[in-house]
């Protein structure tokens, strides 16, 4: 993935993997609905120009979301739940959405964010692994899907208004990953 804006804007790229389950997804040959919506967009060039529309300092950077009348990829989808994958630290990659729709449906579309910090509060079991309400509108719930493995301090530069120039995914090779093992 590469990113500009701001000067200089060329070379400025970071690289993440994607998780299935509790492995990064290219070592398994079925692809969760999360993965999967990320890479079709992807391959398609959704990202391809978009901006990081919010930035918080040390929480966040926001994008996936194109201009004009319509919001995110035209279609929306339910999160998905698992208790292995959470929001961490820095580095975590998660899709963004504002929680249940009026049919108590999940709003996930193509937004996507960096986490800076670790959001326990963002992830679907807490602490003692209760699973939190996640259809209260005070309580929100995210679906992590990847962790930077290169280029964290670019990411962490992002500033608002910063461009996506493009997204590439690239397959990995069976039994490897960059995710170090704690988060395999």
């Amino acid at each position: 993935m590469e990113t500009v804006g701001g000067d200089p804007a060329d070379g400025k790229s970071f690289k993440f993997d994607m998780w299935y389950s509790h492995s990064p997804i290219f070592h398994n040959s079925a692809l969760s609905f999360t993965v999967n919506n990320f890479v079709f967009l992807a391959r398609q060039g959704f990202y391809d120009g978009l901006t990081f529309h919010k930035v918080i300092a040390g929480e966040m950077a926001l994008t996936g979301d194109p201009p004009g009348p319509l919001t995110g990829a035209g279609y929306t989808f339910d999160n998905e739940v698992n208790n292995k994958m959470k929001h961490t630290g820095e580095g975590i990659i998660s899709f963004y959405n504002e929680g249940l729709d009026e049919n108590n449906r999940g709003t996930n579309s193509s937004q996507w964010f960096i986490a800076y910090k670790a959001f326990p509060e963002y992830n679907y079991y807490d602490e003692e692994f209760y699973k939190r309400d996640c259809a209260s509108p005070d309580i929100k719930c995210y679906t992590p899907f990847g962790m930077i493995f290169e280029g964290l301090d670019i990411a962490k530069s992002i500033t608002e208004g910063d461009i996506i120039k493009t997204v590439t995914i690239e397959k990995l090779e069976r039994g490897t990953s960059n995710l170090p093992p704690g988060n395999r």
